[in-house]
């Protein structure tokens, strides 16, 4: 109902909006992996960060707290935690992908 609230109750927009984040989702994982086996610290932090916003429309939670944690790590340039970090926020996608799907069907 919340996130439903937050584009004034239009199903159609939610559906929409949900669609694009399903669609851009892997290319933005897959960004972040790349710049996670180079060390790019700065990539992974602006990765990061775009995912976090994007997240952000949809959930506080562990997605959400997940891509924070990652942008943190990232920009303090601590590499020793950066796979755990990445393999958080991955997981922590893959959980709100298949509820967003969920939801769009429900819809």
């Amino acid at each position: 109902a919340t996130l439903l609230a937050s584009v004034g109750g239009t199903t159609s927009l939610l559906a929409e909006v949900v669609s694009v984040f399903l669609t851009d989702a892997p290319s933005m994982l897959e960004r972040l992996r790349d710049a996670a086996r180079a060390g790019d610290v700065k990539m992974l932090a602006a990765t990061a960060h775009a995912i976090k916003g994007s997240v952000g429309l949809f959930t506080e939670g562990e997605a959400l707290a997940s891509a924070r944690r990652l942008e943190q790590i990232a920009r303090a340039g601590d590499l020793s935690t950066i796979d755990a970090a990445c393999a958080d926020l991955e997981q922590a996608i893959a959980g709100l992908t298949g509820e967003l799907r969920h939801l769009i069907q429900q819809a």
